[in-house]
């Protein structure tokens, strides 16, 4: 009999990076915003009655960090109330839920890493890192059973950090990227992947437990990830023989300004370590997965 599971946010592109890697013997059910707006409490629990899943993946969210500035309220109607109200209707019926979280969540003073049991406290103004800690409590509180993971720097090559580098490298615009922003890159792909292999621990837990996600490798600043996407690009370029293209991403990435400037909504430490390594012993290098989102793009570019 196949597990039942029912994914929130299904047109994002983490979901569909689980639907992507989904094992088999997983029947899952993916809910877009148009079929589920996740603030909708009372459909949520006709999907539950219908449904009847065995476990819930929230991968609903508003990551917009800077447009959050302007919509606090909305933001935290996402964020936080409407995973509150979620785990409560999921803990009357004791099912797990699978929820992500962000690095955003600490305050990003300092160099000292942040594990499962570092305080959070997202001091900077930024609502987006504030929505989030309030959701996590907010699961804390319901009685839920199942896992929080926190992950930093999601990217898959569409509308993200690789995305928005390589697009402006190629336009030919001149590239300013800070290094007072320390983390770790997570390929959303490989982070689905990942969430599959550890469900069936997850599903287990008896309360919320939070897990730290870092893929292998060191930690970076945004201008050496930056650096190394156009390698990357500049190299799978040359490999295809798109020589002026190459030519492009090698002139961007030799021209491109460090800055120490780092605006107040984000966290300027975002070193996330964890205290279960064993989970974490088999994820490849960071780059692996950079190299497979910058020939996203490079693909993409290739079409248009």
């Amino acid at each position: 009999m196949n597990k039942k599971v029912l994914l929130l946010g299904g047109q994002g592109r983490l979901a569909r990076a689980l639907l992507t890697t989904q094992p088999p013997g997983v029947l899952v059910q993916a809910l877009s915003r148009a079929e589920l707006d996740i603030t909708n409490t009372r459909r949520f629990e006709t999907f539950i009655q219908t449904f009847e899943p065995q476990v819930v993946i929230n991968a609903a969210a508003w990551t917009d960090v800077s447009g959050a500035q302007q919509q606090r309220e909305a933001v935290f109607d996402v964020n936080a109330v409407a995973p509150t109200r979620i785990a409560k209707v999921l803990s009357e019926r004791q099912i797990p839920l699978v929820h992500y979280s962000t690095d955003y969540v600490f305050s990003g003073e300092g160099e000292t890493p942040w594990y499962e049991d570092s305080e959070p406290n997202p001091k900077t103004n930024g609502v987006y890192g504030q929505s989030k800690l309030e959701g996590e409590k907010g699961l804390g509180e319901s009685g839920v059973s199942g896992v929080v993971i926190r992950a930093g720097w999601l990217h898959s090559g569409e509308r993200d950090f690789v995305a928005a580098i390589l697009n402006a490298a190629l336009a030919k615009k001149a590239l300013t990227v800070t290094a007072a922003q320390v983390g770790t890159p997570t390929h959303t792909a490989t982070l689905a992947t990942w969430t599959w292999q550890f469900l069936p621990c997850f599903e287990k837990q008896h309360s919320i437990s939070v897990v730290h996600y870092v893929e292998s490798g060191e930690w970076v600043t945004r201008a050496e990830f930056a650096r190394y996407l156009l390698y990357s690009a500049e190299k799978y370029c040359t490999n295809l023989q798109l020589t002026a293209m190459a030519n492009t991403l090698h002139e961007a990435r030799v021209g491109l300004t460090v800055t120490q400037d780092i605006d107040a909504i984000r966290p300027a430490n975002c070193r996330l370590a964890t205290r279960s390594p064993s989970r974490l012993a088999l994820l490849p290098h960071w780059k692996r997965g950079v190299d497979k989102s910058v020939e996203n793009v490079i693909k993409l570019k290739l079409r248009t």
